[in-house]
């Protein structure tokens, strides 16, 4: 529904930026509510593998709640994916 993903884009745990950190090899997420958060590409599974010079290209979902690289066909899902990383094993 149109108001929800309105609604939900503006929320503060909506990503509203995502920047490929080449020298750190790491991505950079910006929320809607201010807080960054940059995770090493080696906690990222479905991109450790792939180029660096190919994953410039980040593009984020208009609702904030996911991740795109459309020429290599991999999404990610921006809230499953951070709980994840913080889920004890």
């Amino acid at each position: 529904m149109r108001v929800t993903a309105d609604r939900d884009a503006r929320a503060a745990h909506a990503v509203i930026r995502a920047t490929d950190l080449k020298k750190a090899d790491a991505i950079e997420l910006v929320f809607h509510g201010g807080m960054t958060l940059t995770i090493p590409r080696g906690q990222i599974p479905a991109v450790t593998q792939v180029p660096l010079s190919k994953l410039a290209n980040i593009c984020v979902v208009p609702t904030g709640d996911a991740l795109s690289w459309r020429p290599l066909d991999i999404d990610i899902d921006v809230h499953g994916w951070i709980r994840g990383l913080f889920q004890t094993r």
